[in-house]
């Protein structure tokens, strides 16, 4: 399995062929034998929200009354693609919780203060 150097974090070219090295072992021993590592690297990310989060964001997203835009906002899948509304606010990453809470508690205050306007 080829690949380039790791170059990245300023390795000397040296450090960048062991890294290299180093990691298509890792991933060629797994793909071999199958092997699923918990807690996979997920470059960071957190991985998705759990449950307990998908219902609060799924109470919110229904009462701001936001859909598409909310979740492509949120980088999330589309509503097709996960299968229904509930699957694609689950593919909502855990780092963006609070960005999701933030922004759907905003679409609210801004949909009950136009409706406070109202004659």
């Amino acid at each position: 399995m080829p690949a380039p150097p790791d170059t990245s974090g300023g390795k000397s070219t040296v450090q960048g062929v062991g890294s290299t090295n180093s990691y298509l072992r890792r991933y060629i021993a797994c793909n071999i034998f199958n092997i699923v590592v918990v807690g996979d690297d997920d470059d960071g990310n957190g991985g998705t929200i759990d449950e307990t989060q998908t219902t609060t964001l799924l109470d919110l997203v229904k009462k701001a009354k936001v859909g598409p835009k909310f979740l492509k906002y949120m980088r999330a899948q589309s509503i097709e693609e996960a299968g229904s509304l509930e699957a694609a606010v689950a593919t909502i990453a855990f780092r963006d919780y609070r960005k999701a809470i933030t922004t759907l508690a905003e679409q609210i205050a801004k949909a009950e203060a136009s409706h406070a306007n109202l004659p």
